[in-house]
Order: C-alpha cells, then sequence, then structure tokens
C-alpha cells in the first residue's frame, strides 16, 4: 500500500466545497439508515469564531451567497445532525446560538494546514467527543470520514490537538497479512501517532505585543485581549503581503544586522524561491537526520503558495554582504483557526543554515512573526519544540511563550492514513 498518490490542482474553496459534497452524498444515505443522523456542510462565517463566544459555535446554512470572501479561507465545518422522516438533514428554525447550542446539532469542524516535508493536512478542530455522539453514531466513523476527505484533498495527514491519550484507536479487520508472520488474515489494530517528545507552545496577543513592541493592531485593539475573524477586513492575499513586507521593513530599518528577512511574493514563487525553500527544507532533514522523509518537491511549494488564498507563507533570509544576497534560511508559517479563538498563525519550520546562526536572524524571526500575528489580527502565535530541547526552550520562556500543559498532536499520516481511511467501520 502507497502513501497518497502527488496532486495537481490549486486546492481553492470551491474545490474543497466539492470534495466535501461529495463525501456528504456518499456517506449519508446508509449514515441515516443505519444511525438516524446524517451530515450537512455548514459555512463558518465570521461571526462563527468570534472570540466573544467562548462556548457557543455560531454557522450559517450553506449557500454561494454565504460564501463570500470575507469568511475565513481554508476553515470549514459540517454538522452531524438528527435526520426528519423525509431522510433530509434536520437544519431547523431556531436562531443560531440556539441552533448550535442543539444536542441535536453536533460541529465538526477543520482547517487546512501545511507541512515543509508532507504538504497539506487536515488539521481538526471540532469534534465531538464519544459523550457528546448519539448512541448510535461513533466518533471513529466520523473522524474516518474526515480522512477519506483529506485524501481526496491531496492530504499527507490528519491530524489534531488534546489531552491525554486518543479515544479512537480501534480494531478493525484490515484485511492484511499480519505482521507477526502468521498465514491466516486478522483484525490489526490501527491507531493514531502521538507525538509525545513534541511540546506546543503558545504566544498571546499580550506576550506579542511584549517581545515584538509596538501597537497590538492599527485600530487600537487591546493586546490583552483575543482577536476576532470579524474585524471588517477580508484576509486577502494583498492586505496580508502589504503588511507582512511593512513589518519586515520596519524591523530592517531599526536593525544593524546584515540579515534581513524578505517574504516569497507570489510573482517571485514561480522562480528560484521555491528552489531556495525546498534546498532548506531539505537541509532541516539532514540536520534532523531524516534526508529521505521529505515528500514535498519545490513544485508541490509553488502550487500551494500560489492563488488568492496560499496554504502557507515563507519569509526568506538573505545575507546582504554578497553580491547575490545569498538566501540562507526561512521560517515557514500558516493560519489556523479554532471556534473559540478565531485566527491564529502557526510557524510551521524555523531554519537557519549552519554559517548563519548565532547572528541575530532567529530572534528577527521570531519578532518579525510575533509583529505579523498582531498586524493581521491573531489571537496567537502557535508553534512546536522538542521536550529534550532545553536552551530553545529556556529562549521561548523569555519571549512569554507558555508550553501548553498535557495538550499532545496526534496524526495518522501516509499510510497509515490510507489504512484507516478505507478500514470497515459501522457507522453505528
Amino acid at each position: 500500500m502507497s502513501s497518497p498518490q502527488p496532486y495537481h490542482t490549486m486546492l481553492t474553496s470551491a474545490v474543497t466545497h466539492k470534495h466535501m459534497e461529495d463525501l456528504i452524498q456518499k456517506v449519508n444515505p446508509q449514515l441515516s439508515s443505519e444511525t438516524g443522523w446524517s451530515l450537512r456542510r455548514v459555512v463558518l462565517s465570521k461571526d462563527a469564531i468570534s472570540s466573544t463566544s467562548q462556548d457557543v459555535v455560531l454557522w450559517t446554512q450553506y449557500s454561494e451567497e454565504s460564501s463570500s470572501p470575507g469568511n475565513p479561507a481554508h476553515y470549514y465545518g459540517m454538522v452531524l445532525s438528527k435526520t426528519n422522516t423525509e431522510g433530509i438533514s434536520n437544519t431547523g428554525e431556531q436562531d443560531d446560538e440556539t441552533e448550535s447550542s442543539s444536542t441535536n446539532q453536533l460541529l465538526i469542524s477543520f482547517y487546512l494546514a501545511y507541512s515543509t516535508w508532507d504538504g497539506r493536512c487536515l488539521h481538526v478542530d471540532q469534534f465531538p467527543s464519544r459523550e457528546e455522539c448519539p448512541a448510535t453514531v461513533k466518533p471513529v466513523f466520523l473522524l474516518q470520514s474526515l480522512a477519506q476527505l483529506a485524501i481526496q484533498l491531496g492530504c499527507r495527514r490528519v491530524l489534531w490537538m488534546q489531552k491525554g491519550d486518543p479515544n479512537w484507536s480501534f480494531v478493525v479487520n484490515d484485511g492484511l497479512t499480519p505482521t507477526d508472520g502468521s498465514s491466516s488474515k486478522t483484525s490489526n489494530v490501527i491507531k493514531p501517532e502521538t507525538l509525545d517528545e513534541w511540546l506546543i507552545l503558545k504566544l498571546d496577543r499580550k506576550a506579542m505585543e511584549s517581545y515584538a513592541g509596538g501597537s497590538s493592531s492599527d485600530n487600537g485593539s487591546q493586546a490583552s485581549e483575543p482577536a476576532a475573524e470579524a474585524t471588517g477586513e477580508a484576509l486577502d492575499r494583498p492586505t496580508i503581503e502589504t503588511k507582512i513586507q511593512q513589518v519586515c521593513a520596519d524591523l530592517q530599518s531599526t536593525s544593524s544586522s546584515s540579515l534581513k528577512w524578505r517574504l516569497v511574493l507570489e510573482q517571485s514563487a514561480m522562480g528560484k524561491d521555491t528552489n531556495s525553500i525546498f534546498k532548506l527544507v531539505q537541509g532541516l532533514a539532514e540536520y534532523e537526520n531524516e534526508p529521505d522523509a521529505v515528500q514535498c518537491r519545490a513544485r508541490d511549494y509553488q502550487l500551494d503558495g500560489s492563488g488568492s488564498h496560499p496554504l502557507f507563507y515563507c519569509l526568506l533570509l538573505e545575507d546582504t554582504t554578497t553580491t547575490t544576497n545569498t538566501t540562507c534560511g526561512m521560517a515557514f508559517f500558516y493560519f489556523g483557526y479554532t471556534s473559540n479563538d478565531g485566527r491564529f498563525l502557526c510557524l510551521e519550520d524555523l531554519y537557519l543554515e549552519p554559517a548563519f546562526r548565532q547572528k541575530g536572524g532567529g530572534t528577527l524571526a521570531l519578532k518579525a512573526l510575533a509583529k505579523i500575528g498582531m498586524a493581521l489580527e491573531c489571537s496567537y502565535l502557535l508553534w512546536t519544540a522538542l521536550d529534550w530541547n532545553q536552551p530553545a526552550l529556556n529562549l521561548y520562556a523569555k519571549m512569554g511563550a507558555v508550553v501548553q500543559d498535557g495538550l499532545k498532536i496526534s496524526r495518522y499520516k501516509d499510510e497509515e492514513l490510507l489504512r484507516f481511511a478505507n478500514a470497515g467501520i459501522s457507522k453505528s
């Protein structure tokens, strides 16, 4: 069994919506007949992730009109709801707050993330627990449905963050020959991988402002208040690029370092920049003693870094003492979303070539990302670190970053993702 196949199509919202509708049409007939519940797609509007609604998620019934440019890019939702007597998913007539808090409707939300090594990822946000799910519906079936969707979208990972061990592992007859050498086929445990050595760190808005300096936003909002998506300004690519470029220019004007960070722009992504990203990612893999682990190529960064809503952004570090401005580092990041806190900035990888370390480039990158997070109204800056890397953890603590105690990343990836997605699971 091989890994998910390479993809060749830009992942726009329209493409994702089409695959979601295909999945819903595929699973609903049997899901409804066996459990009395069914899935429908919803739009997570700007109000849906307002930080003023900590305990209530708002959504709207999907329509082409409600899928507007002002809604969060790459943040998607489905609702599990009671099927009415005609076999149609109940949308309900109550207002948004009543609808979202009803025990007859459960939200499943996710956003599209990006790995420098593996490319596209589906990151689960809201997901009903075993206790929240109706007795007739297995949470693992819902997660498997997301895994099937992820493969259709060209993702090599499905991942989520939670405290404690995942309760979605299960025993299923996947039809494969056992690894113990026995001749008979048997049930095999398909368990998600939990990244126990990785810590999740968060720099909230107050800490971002304290670390990087400057006001928390152009409109004067308080740094201690979480940001909301509903700021009145759609996050299109020109807006994002303008603000990031301004941050980089401001930092450069106050720095005496010969190293400078610049944003990879769409018009340059077709040329040498994606080759530089690939070279740096490969350098990182070799530094971590996994030279063969990188599945992405320059063409993948080119495809997924293009369009009006790219899946990631990247800063490249340049040494200005050379005539050609040698590229020597990268800060690779994307936007994530949660139903409680809204938009946040996720640093996927920060890497500097060995000859250019201890020269202030890493500090400049972290300050740039903190300023970018404030400028783009993100609720926090998130990243991961190995639990044994004490020097780095000491630095992050001085920045004001807080380790999210007990919070772990779990995932299915590559062959295990395919096994999980294709395993036989009853709906009820």
